[in-house]
């Protein structure tokens, strides 16, 4: 009898353990697909971004083309406004291009599982009423002789507050 109850009760034990691994294998699959979901969107964006890039640096080199015949032929114009708007823009161009490059990146770690999808806010969270801030009022009492004293109030309490030599005042 207890034989077969320790079988029936192995059974049971071994049964539990298949469900705790179909569903971990069913969570482990969705989160991979999550993560390849993820990396696909966040490629397309990357995409997007790079073009828009290359349209950006389309529209650019012309202003930049223009800029020098306008400023040699202007009194008191920057004759060097050329040479930094051409390094703006493409300081500004090489900073995009990084971000593509960091998300293309992330893309790769996401399907190999190596990080974390990145939840996008979908709205405004409401912070509520701002914390109250207790006020404190500081009142600075001279003389001719330089002499000073210092009274700071906090909740009506007087405080002796400390100079800035480091001796109490």
């Amino acid at each position: 009898m207890t034989a077969s109850v320790n079988r029936d009760a192995f059974a049971d034990g071994i049964g539990a353990i298949d469900q705790q691994i179909t569903d971990t294998e069913a969570r482990l699959v969705a989160a991979r697909e999550r993560r390849e979901a993820a990396a696909e969107a966040l490629s397309g964006f990357a995409d997007k971004l790079n073009a828009a890039i290359d349209a950006l640096a389309a529209t650019i080199e012309p202003v930049a083309a223009t800029v020098d015949p306008v400023t040699t032929r202007t009194p008191l114009a920057n004759a060097l406004l050329g040479v930094g708007v051409k390094g703006l823009l493409g300081q500004i161009t090489a900073e995009l291009r990084g971000v593509v490059t960091s998300a293309r990146s992330h893309c790769s770690a996401l399907v190999a599982g190596e990080t974390a999808t990145i939840r996008t806010p979908t709205a405004v969270e409401v912070l509520g009423q701002p914390p109250q801030i207790e006020r404190t009022s500081v009142m600075l009492i001279g003389d001719a002789m330089g002499s000073a004293r210092l009274t700071m109030t906090a909740r009506g309490n007087r405080i002796p507050a400390i100079c800035s030599c480091g001796s109490r005042i």
